[in-house]
C-alpha cells in the first residue's frame, strides 16, 4: 500500500505538470499527431489551420504557426530552437542569458554584444574581458587606463610601456625615481654628477672623489691636501719623502720625535726634507694646550734635527702634563713617573713609585724582584719608557705565581708517591694525556726523586710514545684496518702535542698511519677499479707529504711510487701479486712500485715476445695492412718493454717493400728478436726514404715544390752543401733553375746532386754577368746578353729599341751607396730575384 501511495502521488504530479503546460505548449509525443507542417507552417492536423499560441512540435518551438524567434520565460529562441548570440541588448548561450553590459567567459560586453578580449575598446586596456593593469602595443595601463609609453610614471622609466627603471642604470646612464639624476648622487659606490659618471675632482659629503670612486693616496684640491678620501692628518710617505698634515694642511716639517726640551729650546727629530725650508716653524701646545711660540728658523736639506727657540721665558713649573709639538707628545709626567722608578734606590722608593705611575697588581712582597727585573731591562735598553714597566711587574707575578704552584704541585707529587690511588689521581688532575692503563709503567718510568713537573710530564710522554709505537709496529705489520684504527685512537688521545717551533711528530705519525691506511687499500683491493683508485690515492697522498715535509730536516719523504707506471691491462696481475705477497713486501709505498714495476717487465717481455712470434708469421698470403701492423705492434711492445723511443718507425706507405723484405729468402729466420725486426725496418726505410726523395725531385711541377724536394734529399745525404747554406729565397732560385733544365727524370740522388750544383754555378754565373755589366759605363752589347740571360719575358719579348731603352733605364738606376771618399759606387746584386725585379721595373 505504501508503494502504490507513491507512485500515485508521482502520476497526479506529472498530470499536474501537463495540465498547466497544456495551456502554452504541447508536448512533442501529441504534437506529433495532433499537429503537422503544411506549407512551411504549423498547423492542426484535422483542420488545417494554423496552431495559435505557443506550440513545441519535433522539439522546434512555433508561435502562430511560424518558428519562434525572441524570450518566451526569459529563454532567448531563434526560429523556434535555443539560441546563442545578441537580443535586445544581451548576450544569450543556449537560450540563457549571460550578460548585457559587463564581462562574461574572458570578453567585455555592451548591450550584449561582444567588444573586445584582450585590448583597447574606448582607449581602456582589457586583458581576459576586464579593465587590467599591464603593458600593450607599447603603453603601460592600469586599471584600464593609459598611464605612459615612453617616459616617467609614479617613480619609474618605462619605454614602449616597459618599466625599465625606477633607481637604477638604464644605458648607462642614472635614473631616480624613473627621472634622469640631477645633481651629484651615491650609487653602488660611485658618484654620478647628473646621469653620468662624475669624471673630476669634486667633495662630496665631506669626502674626496676623484671621479667615480673615492679618492686614492695623496691629492691637493681646493686649497686642502687629502690623504685618500679624507682630509690628511699625521704623516705620509710621498714618492719616498714623509710630509706631515693636520687638518689637510701640509706642515713645513715632518716631526718624528723629541730630543730635547728646556726652558729655552725645544729640540726635535725630523724627516730629513729633500730641499731646504725656509723659516720653518713648528706647534708647540703646553700641558694645558696653550700655545707656546718658538722663533723661526732656516733648515737645510737633509737636517735630521732643528732646534727651536721659545719666544717667551718657560720655567720648570711649567713642564708638567703633556706637551706636543706638531702633534708628537711629550708626556712629562709619564717621565718624571719613568725616572722615579728608574732612580729608585730603596724597595720603599720604587714601591711608591710604581704606585704613583698607577703600575696595577703590584705587590709589596715582590718589591725586591721587581727592582732586580726593571734594573736588568733598563741595563740591556729594554725599558726605556713607562710603558715598558706594566710587562715587567706582571712578568714577575707570573713566575711567582708558578713558581708557587710548581713547588706546591712538586711536594703533593712526592706527598702522593707512595700511595697508587693518590699518585694516579695526581697525575690524572696536573698533566696531560695521562692513560689509566698505563699508570704501572708511569711509575716505573718516574725519577727516584722528582724535582720539576716538567720531569714528570716527559716521563709520561715517553711511556705514551712507546705505546703508541707499539700500536704502530703492529699495525705495520698486519696491515689490518682495526689495527691501523686503533693505533691512531692511541695517538690522537696520548700523542703530545709539539711546543713551539718544534717538529710535529703527533702529525707526522699521524700521517704515516694515513700511508698505511692507503697501503691496506690496496692490499685489500678486490676488483681492477678498486685496485686502481686505491693506487691513484697513494700517490696522491705521498706527492702531498714529500710537498709539507720538503723542507723539514727532522725527517725525509721520498717519492717512492708514480702511478704513471700502473697499466690499465695489467690491473688484475698487480691484484694477484700483491695478494700473493707477505705483509713485509707490501706494506710500504717502494713495495709496491717494486710489485708494479716487476709485473710489468714480466707482462711487457711477454708482449714483446709475442709480437716477434706474429712477425715471424707473416706469409704471402698476409695482406700488407697486416704486415704494418704487425710490426707496429713489435715497435709500441719494444718500446715500451724497454724504453726505448728511438726506434724505427713504421710507414704505412711502405708496407709493399717491408712485406717484401720480409719474405725474401732466408729472412724470416733471421727475424728472432724484436732488436732484428727493428733493424729491418730501418734498411727498408732507408732505401724507400731514398725512393721517396727522388720521385719528389721528379715529381715537382712547381718551384716551390722542387724546393722542397731539393731540400730534404741534399740534407738526407749531406750533398749539395752550397745550396743547403742559401737562404730560402735563394734556394728557390737555384730550384727554378734545376725545374728549367730538367729534360728527363733523375735517375740516382747523385744525379740530383750534380744537377743542384750546375744550377748553383748557373746562378752564380748569372748574377755575376750582371754586376760585371752594371760596373762600367753602359755599353749595351755588355748589358744586353747578360740580361737575355735571365729568361724574363718582360725584357726578352721587347723589340729592339724599346730592349735599348729598358737596359738603359736599368743600368741607370742599379743600387748604390756613397763610398768613403764622397763618390757614388754600385752594390752589387746578391740574388736573382732582385735583378728580375729591378729588370721588370725598366720595362715600364
Amino acid at each position: 500500500m505504501r508503494n502504490f501511495k507513491l507512485i500515485k502521488t508521482a502520476a497526479a504530479l506529472a498530470l499536474g505538470a501537463s495540465v498547466v503546460t497544456s495551456a502554452v505548449v504541447t508536448t512533442d509525443a501529441s504534437a506529433a499527431s495532433k499537429y503537422k507542417i503544411k506549407s512551411g507552417k504549423l498547423v492542426v492536423a484535422k483542420t488545417g489551420k494554423v496552431a495559435k499560441g505557443y506550440v513545441t512540435y519535433n522539439k522546434v518551438v512555433y508561435k502562430d504557426g511560424k518558428k519562434f524567434t525572441g524570450l518566451k520565460n526569459k529563454v532567448y529562441y531563434k526560429l523556434g530552437k535555443k539560441a546563442t548570440g545578441t537580443y535586445k541588448g544581451a548576450y544569450y548561450v543556449k537560450g540563457a542569458k549571460k550578460v548585457t553590459t559587463g564581462t562574461y567567459n574572458k570578453a567585455y560586453y555592451v548591450k550584449g554584444v561582444k567588444k573586445v578580449s584582450t585590448g583597447l575598446y574606448g582607449s581602456k586596456y582589457y586583458k581576459d574581458g576586464k579593465l587590467a593593469t599591464g603593458t600593450y602595443k607599447g603603453a603601460y595601463y592600469v586599471n584600464g587606463v593609459k598611464k605612459v609609453t615612453t617616459g616617467t610614471y609614479n617613480g619609474a622609466y618605462y619605454v614602449k610601456g616597459v618599466k625599465k627603471v625606477s633607481t637604477g642604470l638604464l644605458d648607462g646612464k642614472l635614473y631616480v625615481s624613473g627621472k634622469l639624476n640631477k645633481g651629484y648622487k651615491l650609487y653602488n659606490e660611485e658618484l654620478y654628477k647628473d646621469a653620468a659618471l662624475n669624471a673630476e675632482l669634486v667633495i662630496f659629503e665631506e669626502k674626496l672623489y676623484d671621479g667615480a670612486k673615492l679618492n686614492e693616496g695623496i691629492k691637493e684640491f681646493d686649497g686642502k691636501w687629502y690623504n685618500n678620501a679624507e682630509l690628511a692628518n699625521g704623516v705620509v710617505t710621498v714618492d719616498g719623502e714623509k710630509l706631515s698634515f693636520k687638518d689637510g694642511v701640509k706642515l713645513p716639517l715632518v716631526v718624528e720625535g723629541i730630543t730635547t726640551i728646556n726652558t729655552s729650546v725645544v729640540e726635535v727629530a725630523i724627516a730629513a726634507p729633500k730641499g731646504d725650508v725656509l723659516k720653518a716653524t713648528v706647534e708647540v701646545k703646553d700641558g694645558k694646550g696653550n700655545i707656546v711660540p718658538v722663533k723661526a728658523v732656516d733648515v737645510s736639506a737633509g737636517d735630521k734635527t732643528v732646534a727651536f727657540t721659545f719666544d717667551k721665558t718657560i720655567t720648570d713649573a711649567d713642564f708638567t702634563g703633556i706637551w706636543t709639538i706638531d702633534g708628537v707628545e711629550y708626556n712629562f709626567d709619564v717621565l718624571n713617573q719613568f725616572k722615579a722608578i728608574k732612580d729608585a734606590s730603596t724597595d720603599i722608593a720604587l714601591y711608591d713609585a710604581l704606585k704613583a705611575a698607577s703600575i696595577a697588581s703590584v705587590n709589596p712582597d715582590l718589591v725586591g724582584a721587581y727592582k732586580t727585573a726593571i734594573q736588568a731591562a733598563i741595563s740591556a735598553d729594554k725599558a726605556t719608557k713607562l710603558s715598558d714597566i706594566q710587562p715587567i711587574i706582571d712578568q714577575v707575578n707570573k713566575e711567582k705565581v708558578e713558581e708557587v704552584k710548581e713547588e706546591e704541585l712538586v711536594k703533593a707529587l712526592k706527598d702522593a708517591k707512595s700511595n697508587d690511588i693518590k699518585f694516579l689521581a695526581a697525575l690524572q688532575a696536573n698533566f696531560t694525556q695521562v692513560n689509566k692503563e698505563w699508570f704501572a709503567e708511569y711509575k716505573k718510568a718516574m725519577p727516584a726523586t722528582i724535582t720539576a713537573s716538567k720531569d714528570v710530564q716527559d716521563k709520561i710522554n715517553q711511556v705514551n710514545e712507546t705505546k703508541i709505537g707499539a700500536a704502530y709496529d703492529k699495525a705495520f705489520k698486519s696491515l689490518a684496518t682495526a689495527d691501523i684504527q686503533a693505533a691512531r685512537e692511541l695517538l690522537t688521545t696520548y700523542g703530545a702535542t709539539a711546543g713551539k717551533d718544534e717538529f710535529d711528530k703527533k702529525g707526522y705519525a699521524n700521517d704515516s698511519l694515513d700511508v698505511l691506511a692507503a697501503l691496506a687499500k690496496v692490499d685489500a683491493a678486490t676488483t681492477n677499479n678498486t685496485l686502481k683508485t686505491a693506487l691513484v690515492e697513494l700517490d696522491a697522498l705521498e706527492a702531498k707529504l714529500v710537498e709539507k715535509y720538503k723542507n723539514e730536516s727532522a725527517v725525509t719523504v721520498k717519492d717512492e711510487f708514480d702511478v704513471k707506471e700502473v697499466k690499465e691491462e695489467f690491473l688484475a696481475d698487480y691484484r694477484a701479486a700483491v695478494k700473493g705477497a707477505v705483509v713485509g713486501s707490501k706494506n710500504q709505498r717502494k713495495d709496491i712500485a717494486t710489485i708494479i714495476t716487476t709485473v710489468n717487465s714480466a707482462k711487457l717481455a711477454g708482449q714483446k715476445e709475442a709480437t716477434v712470434t706474429a712477425v715471424q708469421g707473416i706469409k704471402a698470403e698476409t695482406t700488407e695492412a697486416e704486415v704494418v701492423k704487425l710490426l707496429q705492434d713489435v715497435q709500441t711492445a719494444h718500446r715500451t718493454a724497454n724504453q726505448e723511443p728511438a726506434l724505427n718507425k713504421v710507414n704505412e706507405a711502405y708496407a709493399k717493400a717491408y712485406k717484401a723484405a720480409i719474405l725474401a729468402e732466408g729472412k724470416l729466420a733471421t727475424l728472432t728478436t724484436a732488436d732484428a725486426i727493428d733493424t729491418l725496418i730501418g734498411e727498408v726505410n732507408t732505401t724507400e726514404d731514398a725512393l721517396a726523395q727522388l720521385s719528389a725531385v721528379n715529381e715537382a711541377k712547381t718551384v716551390a715544390e722542387m724546393t722542397s724536394a731539393l731540400t730534404v734529399i741534399s740534407l738526407t745525404n749531406g750533398t749539395s752543401e752550397t745550396y743547403i747554406n742559401l737562404s730560402a729565397a735563394n734556394k728557390a732560385e737555384v730550384a727554378e733553375l734545376v725545374l728549367a733544365a730538367k729534360k728527363e727524370k733523375f735517375d740516382t740522388k747523385e744525379a740530383v746532386a750534380a744537377a743542384v750544383a750546375l744550377a748553383v754555378g748557373e746562378r752564380d754565373g748569372l748574377i755575376s754577368a750582371v754586376n760585371e755589366a752594371i760596373k762600367t759605363p753602359f755599353v749595351y752589347k755588355t748589358v744586353d746578353p747578360a740580361l737575355k740571360a735571365l729568361n724574363v719575358e718582360a725584357y726578352n719579348n721587347l723589340d729592339a729599341v724599346a730592349k735599348l731603352a729598358a737596359a738603359q733605364k736599368f743600368h741607370a738606376n742599379v743600387p748604390t751607396k756613397t763610398a768613403a771618399n764622397g763618390e757614388k759606387e754600385v752594390v752589387d746584386f746578391t740574388n736573382l730575384t732582385a735583378i728580375k725585379e729591378a729588370l721588370v721595373a725598366a720595362t715600364k
